[in-house]
């Protein structure tokens, strides 16, 4: 049986590198307006490799062959023009995501309604819960007055992920001589609750990432 080490997921909005074994995601790629793809040995500097690149990042796959790097090259390239064509121009507002009607939503005027409908979304997952934020106290009481710790968010997440489900926390990394968020301690509060939890840190990509990210 083989064995791969990573999987290429490819969306109709992005593309990621996937560590199977333990769910990690290694790579994103959004699919923009800048988004394009190249093969050849004077693009990726490789001898069969495929270029990817957005207005952000890029991304070298290394191939065995000519063929396979075609193969790959084209495939990537008709997902993104085909299912992934609403995010290769520019919309209202040069905004990067197409408009969509009749979209269920709720407004907030102020924190208190809204944590308190996150506890209640949390508290309803089933599969998957996915997390971002820019500073995230893991010890937050979501619903208030806190009377005790029910609704404490490291308590909910410690509980859904006992339950089965999978939690995925995508946090910024700051700059810790400006802003003392300390983002390594709530990954590794997070993290160290149970296995179905998994945490990353990550600066914001704001500008053209180089060297680009060479996967094999």
């Amino acid at each position: 049986m083989l064995s791969f080490s990573r999987w290429l997921v490819v969306k109709d909005s992005f593309l990621l590198y996937l560590k199977p074994d333990s769910g990690e995601v290694s790579f994103v790629l959004l699919f923009d307006p800048g988004f394009s793809t190249d093969i050849g040995k004077k693009p990726t500097e490789t001898k069969y490799g495929v270029r990817i690149d957005n207005y952000s990042r890029t991304l070298i796959l290394k191939c065995s062959n000519y063929r396979q790097a075609r193969f790959w090259g084209q495939q990537i390239k008709e997902i993104a023009e085909d299912e992934g064509r609403d995010f290769l121009r520019v919309h209202r507002f040069d905004a990067f995501s197409p408009l969509r009607e009749k979209t269920p939503v709720k407004w907030f005027v102020n924190g208190a309604t809204y944590f308190s409908a996150v506890a209640d979304a949390l508290m309803e997952a089933k599969e998957e819960i996915f997390i971002t934020d820019w500073w995230l106290s893991p010890e937050v009481h979501l619903k208030r007055p806190a009377l005790n710790d029910d609704f404490r968010l490291d308590i909910i997440l410690k509980h859904k992920a006992e339950a089965g489900v999978r939690v995925s926390i995508l946090l910024f990394k700051e700059v810790e001589m400006a802003l003392g968020i300390n983002s390594g301690y709530s990954k590794r509060a997070l993290m160290l609750l149970h296995p179905n939890i998994k945490g990353k840190v990550s600066y914001y990509i704001t500008e053209k990432a180089w060297p680009p990210q060479i996967m094999s």
